[in-house]
């Protein structure tokens, strides 16, 4: 009678994992971080501040997506910003304060 429960069991265990694998997986969002170097505020046509720049597909972004218009960067430079936001803290703890060598870590 033993071995028969055991067997009850795992049958049971295996049509519950196919039941869990075979489920929807979950719907993620998509969410893409455009992330332009030397760029202000003004810079975009989409802001309606200056119209001397041409950006047809970042205008059509913009008036088709999410826009995001208080967002700051961590330094004035392209590479300790960057850093910043691959990282996820801010560059200055690890040493990444300019533009320029990137300390390697001994």
């Amino acid at each position: 009678m033993m071995p028969f429960r055991l067997l009850l069991r795992g049958l049971a265990g295996f049509v519950a994992s196919l039941a869990l694998a075979s489920a929807a997986p979950a719907k993620r969002p998509n969410i893409i971080v455009l992330f332009t170097d030397d760029q202000g505020y003004a810079d975009l046509p989409c802001q309606g501040q200056l119209d001397d720049l041409r950006t047809p597909h970042l205008d059509r972004l913009a008036a088709d997506g999410l826009r995001c218009t208080s967002g700051y960067v961590t330094a004035p430079q392209c590479v300790p910003s960057r850093a910043g936001l691959l990282a996820g803290r801010d560059q200055g703890r690890f040493g990444v304060d300019h533009c320029g060598t990137i300390p390697i870590p001994a």
